[in-house]
């Protein structure tokens, strides 16, 4: 149980960071680059980082202002679970596992 929780707990993180950065870059690139062709760009930028080297200036550096915003967000976001994971996890009650009772050894002696 314990892996199953890990990877999906991975899997979710994963996932849930994915959808803050892709929204946080839509909205700070619709609103950083404008003009004719922009919708393209933005979807560009949006898809393949390595685009952002070929950029002109002005629009590589919308970009990279873009995307440091989205990771500083889902930094943060992922802090603040972080923290309430370990304040759940502290007001667990920890119980003591019942001792698991060994069947009795049996003596040669005895069978005889």
């Amino acid at each position: 149980m314990s892996y199953l929780f890990r990877y999906i707990g991975q899997v979710l993180g994963v996932a849930f960071s994915s959808a803050i950065i892709q929204s946080i870059l839509q909205s700070d690139l619709t609103t950083l680059i404008t003009g004719p062709g922009s919708k393209e760009v933005i979807d560009q930028i949006r898809h393949s980082t390595s685009s952002i080297r070929h950029l002109p200036t002005q629009q590589r550096q919308a970009a990279i202002s873009a995307y440091a915003h989205a990771l500083h967000v889902v930094f943060i976001v992922n802090l603040i679970w972080s923290v309430l994971a370990i304040g759940g996890i502290m007001v667990i009650k920890d119980e003591a596992m019942p001792e698991i009772s060994k069947p009795a050894e049996v003596d040669e002696d005895d069978e005889a």
